[in-house]
C-alpha cells in the first residue's frame, strides 16, 4: 500500500476498519499517518466509526519560561497545527532521546500516540513518529515566529534557546592541533528564527558566525527545499558561559553540555578524545538500536502478504 489515505476508497477503509477489525492507529501505522489524519479520511469518506474513547486532555499551566521553551522546541523540532477544536503536536524522530523528551513534556496534558515509520526516500528508512492532541490554551504554539516577549527577556530567551537547541542544536568537542576546540552549533532552513536569535546573541556580547552550509537544493543525504544555515560559537569562552545559562531536557544535549563543562581544564586532546569518543559512540549506538527497534515494531504489524510497503523494504535492502 502506498503512503497516506488520500486513494483508498471508501470499500477499502471499510474493510479495513469493519470487516479486518483494525483499529484506527493500525491503519495509521500501516499508511504512514496519525491518528487525526485516519479520522479525517474516514469521516470524507463517510466511514462510521465504532465506540470512540476519549482522553482527557489538561489546559497548559506552566509558566512563562515554560511557555518560552515550548516555543523554542516548537520552532525547532515540532509541526504543530489545529485540528478541530485540539492542537496537534508531532515530530518523526530516531533519537530515543528525543522520545523521552516529547513524552516527558506532553504526558501530563495529553495521552501520546507513538508508533513506528517506514519511509524510502528517508535514510534511516525507519524511525518513530509521536504526537499528541493537547487543549486549546496551546495555542501560543501555533505560531511560526518568535514573539517579541522572548527577546525582551534574558530569563526568557534562555529558556527559549534551551528548546530550540534540543531540537536544533549540537554541542561539540574536537580537537586543535594538540589542543580542544568547543563549538555551540544551530542548523536549520528557517532564517528568521536563527537571525533572531543571532541579534540576542550579539546584543549579549557572543562572537559567532551565520553562514548558509548549503544552497537550497543541494543534497547530502537530504534535499533541501531552502538555503540551509547554520550558527555557530566556537570561542571558548563563549560557549562555555552560553552553556552554563541553558537548562536543556534533552538527554543528549545534557550529555554534551556535561562534557564541556568537565573539559573545561583539559587542555590536551589526547586527554579529551576518549570522552568524547565514549559519548559519541553511545549515542549512535541508542540510535541504530532505536532505528532497528522501530523496524521490528513495523515488520511486527505488518506482512509482505497484504503489504506492498514490505516489498519496497526488501528492494531497498538489496540495493544498499
Amino acid at each position: 500500500m502506498a503512503s497516506g489515505l488520500k486513494n483508498v476508497t471508501k470499500e477499502e477503509l471499510e474493510e479495513l476498519y469493519w470487516q479486518q477489525k483494525l483499529t484506527l492507529c493500525q491503519i495509521g501505522r500501516m499508511f504512514s499517518v496519525t491518528f487525526p489524519t485516519v479520522i479525517y479520511w474516514m469521516k470524507k469518506r463517510g466511514v462510521p466509526r465504532r465506540c470512540v474513547r476519549k482522553y482527557k486532555t489538561k489546559p497548559f499551566d506552566g509558566n512563562e519560561l515554560e511557555k518560552a521553551y515550548l516555543i523554542g522546541l516548537r520552532l525547532g523540532d515540532l509541526n504543530v497545527k489545529l485540528h478541530r477544536k485540539q492542537i496537534l503536536v508531532r515530530t518523526s524522530t530516531s533519537h530515543l532521546a528525543m522520545l523521552e523528551l516529547f513524552h516527558s513534556v506532553f504526558q501530563r496534558y495529553s495521552r501520546v500516540h507513538q508508533f513506528p515509520l517506514f519511509r524510502p526516500v528517508k535514510k534511516p528508512h525507519f524511525h518513530w513518529q509521536v504526537y499528541t492532541l493537547l487543549d486549546k490554551s496551546f495555542e501560543f504554539m501555533l505560531n511560526k515566529v518568535v514573539p517579541d516577549e522572548i527577546t525582551a527577556s534574558d530569563s526568557m530567551f534562555h529558556a527559549f534557546l534551551a528548546g530550540y537547541t534540543d531540537a536544533e542544536g549540537c554541542i561539540l568537542v574536537t580537537p586543535n592541533g594538540q589542543g580542544t576546540r568547543f563549538y555551540f552549533q544551530l542548523a536549520s532552513e528557517d532564517i528568521e528564527t536563527l537571525s533572531v536569535i543571532a541579534a540576542k546573541l550579539k546584543e549579549a556580547g557572543y562572537h559567532f558566525t551565520l553562514r548558509i552550509s548549503a544552497r537550497k537544493g543541494e543534497s547530502h543525504g537530504h534535499k533541501y527545499n531552502k538555503d540551509y544555515w547554520e550558527l555557530r560559537i566556537a570561542t571558548k569562552a563563549d560557549v562555555v558561559e552560553l552553556l552554563k545559562r541553558l537548562e536543556f531536557r534533552h538527554r543528549e544535549k545534557i550529555q554534551q553540555k556535561t562534557l564541556v563543562l568537565g573539559l573545561q581544564g583539559v587542555k590536551k586532546w589526547s586527554d579529551a578524545k576518549e570522552k568524547v569518543a565514549t559519548l559519541r559512540m553511545g549515542i549512535q549506538e541508542e540510535v541504530n538500536k532505536c532505528v532497528r527497534e522501530a523496524e521490528e515494531k513495523f515488520r511486527q504489524k505488518f506482512n509482505e502478504e497484504n503489504i506492498t510497503t514490505v516489498k519496497q523494504i526488501n528492494c531497498l535492502e538489496q540495493k544498499t
